[in-house]
């Protein structure tokens, strides 16, 4: 392993956990740090959440004798050598967090969002630029089987061109970290937490859009996005529902000129096309999202360290669009109106 990047995790809640289980998968890198401040994660065993135990285990995540463990993130920073550190703690802890690993010449997979305002992903650009160092945004819809494919399906025009594109992303709100979840100031709402993901993806397929206008609330809101295609039809809904114990449901239908897709996680397969009244399945892909989006990162890290050109990965620019548009959703709340990205 002498030749393997050193990677550190800091937060080993659900995402860390899956992050160090990606890592594992896909090798090439060597997890020589942990930082957590409950005892029993530092051990190296898992926390999964009780409505998510389909992602248990018995195996522990790592071997803790092998893996140096910090009960402060910012300890594990400051003392060890780290070519990436994958960060996976609270959202309003996230810029500070990074601008230190930055400053002590490590890159940084930072879990979404980078920030709930676009002045604070401006911060952390600032200090990217002056670093010589690299943050990626973890916007693992970029990865996701079926949903790649779909971008490749708008850029080839195979089946014409897209008339419309449907996203909801819908599900009960985390029942760990209750504190966090319920503090908006802290999380954003639902709109950062999660339905920026479908945001992300929306501005990664079409670009910007011109307005949006969004109605019901930060905790689930439903958004239109405009434009300068008049018929263009891009609406995605996403929040937290009221009821506990609601399965987590995630799904697209985009409608082509000669095709349509949809996908839906609860489905085997995801992703099915139909076209001239024929129903197929559409094979997208074994590797997880999370497992790509872990390859992706390392390469890139490996590029940099080789003072070569890195893959196609999320950029802090990408991330700042996105923010803005997040914003003016929620901007239209408040004002009932359309309002510019």
């Amino acid at each position: 392993m002498n030749d393997a990047l050193r990677v550190g995790v800091a937060g080993l809640g659900l995402m860390g956990a899956v992050h160090v289980r990606a890592l594992a998968k896909v090798g090439g890198a060597e997890l020589v740090a942990v930082a957590d401040p409950k005892e029993e994660r530092r051990a190296g065993r898992a926390f999964v959440p009780g409505n998510l135990s389909a992602l248990a285990g018995d195996e522990r995540l790592f071997d803790a004798g092998r893996v140096t463990a910090y009960e402060d993130a910012a300890a594990m920073i400051e003392r060890e050598a780290l070519d990436l550190v994958v960060i996976c703690t609270p959202t309003d802890s996230h810029v500070e967090m990074a601008t230190a690993a930055l400053a002590r010449g490590a890159n940084v997979l930072l879990e979404k969002p980078v920030a709930t305002k676009s002045a604070e992903v401006s911060r952390l650009m600032e200090a990217e630029a002056s670093s010589g160092r690299r943050v990626i945004p973890a916007m693992c819809m970029r990865f996701w089987p079926g949903w790649a494919w779909l971008r490749e399906r708008v850029a080839a025009g195979e089946w014409g061109g897209l008339c419309s594109l449907k996203l909801a992303r819908l599900g009960s709100r985390p029942e760990w970290s209750g504190a966090f979840y319920e503090d908006v100031s802290r999380t954003g709402g639902a709109i950062f937490d999660l339905h920026v993901h479908d945001v992300d993806f929306v501005v990664w397929l079409l670009g910007c859009p011109r307005e949006v206008i969004s109605v019901g609330t930060r905790d689930h809101v439903t958004t239109m996005y405009r434009y300068g295609q008049a018929s263009l039809q891009v609406v995605a809904e996403g929040g937290w529902l009221a009821s506990a114990g609601r399965g987590f449901r995630m799904r697209f239908v985009a409608e082509f000129e000669e095709a349509t897709a949809e996908f839906d996680l609860t489905r085997e397969p995801g992703v099915v096309v139909m076209r001239e009244g024929a129903q197929r399945g559409v094979e997208a892909g074994t590797q997880t999202a999370y497992e790509a989006q872990m390859k992706r990162a390392l390469e890139c890290v490996a590029a940099w360290k080789r003072g070569e050109a890195a893959p196609e990965h999320p950029t802090l620019r990408e991330a700042l669009e996105v923010t803005r548009v997040v914003e003016a959703e929620v901007r239209s709340l408040a004002s009932g109106r359309a309002e510019r990205c």
